[in-house]
Order: structure tokens, then C-alpha cells, then sequence
């Protein structure tokens, strides 16, 4: 298939969005090993488990809508998401373990 200047590629925006989130939620966890709050730990979990699949998903749903004879596919766009998604999920999993540790200590 030959490209052309009117070919449509993947949106590349959600994918950037998606990576600012679980960058947010690492930098959450690595700040919790100092020092931990529970709201730092609540924005570590919202970043990671919740912002991040809704940005691999709203990625996806365009992807999806975009297709069509001119559309170029980008698999390795498509396992970026998916690999950001899971460290996002694991740093709010992370997140989600430590806001439970702060609140059992009230």
C-alpha cells in the first residue's frame, strides 16, 4: 500500500496524554516511599488505574472510527499503549495499596 498525503494515521495525542498520566502516577509512588498522604496517594491511583485506561481507550475508540481504505495502521503505536497501560495500572495498583495502608492507620 502506497502512502499519500491523504492517508490517516492513528491519533497520537491520547497516547502522549496517556503517558503524562502514568508518569504522574510513578512519580506518585516513588514520592509515597518518602513521604505519604493519603490525597498523594488518591491522585497516584486516579493517574494510574482510572486517567490511564481512559486514555488507552478513547485512543482505541478514534483508531476504531478512523478506519478506512486510506487508514494506516501503527502496531507499534498500538503496544505502546498497551505496555503504558499496564505500568499504569500496576502504579495505581501501587497507589491503590498505599492510600489502604494510610486510611487503616485512622
Amino acid at each position: 500500500m502506497t502512502t499519500t498525503a491523504s492517508s490517516v494515521q492513528a491519533a497520537r495525542w491520547p497516547v502522549a496524554l496517556e503517558l503524562l498520566a502514568v508518569l504522574g502516577a510513578l512519580t506518585v509512588v516513588a514520592l509515597n516511599l518518602t513521604v505519604t498522604t493519603w490525597w498523594i496517594c488518591l491522585v497516584g491511583y486516579v493517574l494510574g488505574a482510572v486517567v490511564t485506561v481512559v486514555f488507552a481507550a478513547l485512543y482505541r475508540s478514534i483508531r476504531a472510527a478512523r478506519r478506512s481504505k486510506i487508514f494506516r495502521p501503527s502496531p507499534g503505536l498500538d503496544r505502546v499503549v498497551t505496555v503504558v497501560m499496564v505500568v499504569g495500572v500496576a502504579a495505581g495498583i501501587a497507589c491503590a495499596y498505599l492510600l489502604a495502608t494510610e486510611v487503616a492507620k485512622w
